[in-house]
């Protein structure tokens, strides 16, 4: 009986339509991460992954934070239409085991 259960389970789920789908493009969730850290990374049209090499590097490329040396703070303000406020903060900071970085974005 158990295998007969397992196998009309295996069957269920294979065969099965999918409920998940591809929405609509811009339809996702959290659609703030789209928007851009910093002036400089803007102005370069957000080509910026290669080059992070300051406080912004702990949202562009974590993996760049280790040549950032001392202490970077970097916070940037966007006001957007209908009263929409971007706020980042991120700050990164070189210890003698490595560079650590800590970010917030809000919208």
């Amino acid at each position: 009986m158990r295998k007969l259960l397992y196998i009309t389970a295996l069957l269920f789920v294979t065969v099965a339509p999918p409920a998940a789908r591809a929405g609509d493009p811009g339809s996702a969730g959290a659609l703030f991460l789209r928007l851009g850290m910093g002036g400089r990374a803007t102005g370069m049209g957000e080509a910026f992954t290669a080059v992070a090499v300051d406080a912004s590097s702990a949202y562009w490329n974590p993996a760049a934070m280790s040549p950032v040396l001392g202490t970077n703070v970097m916070f940037m303000h966007n006001e957007y239409l209908m009263s929409m406020r971007l706020e980042q903060l991120y700050l990164t900071h070189e210890t003698e085991y490595g560079t650590f970085g800590v970010g917030f974005t809000g919208l």
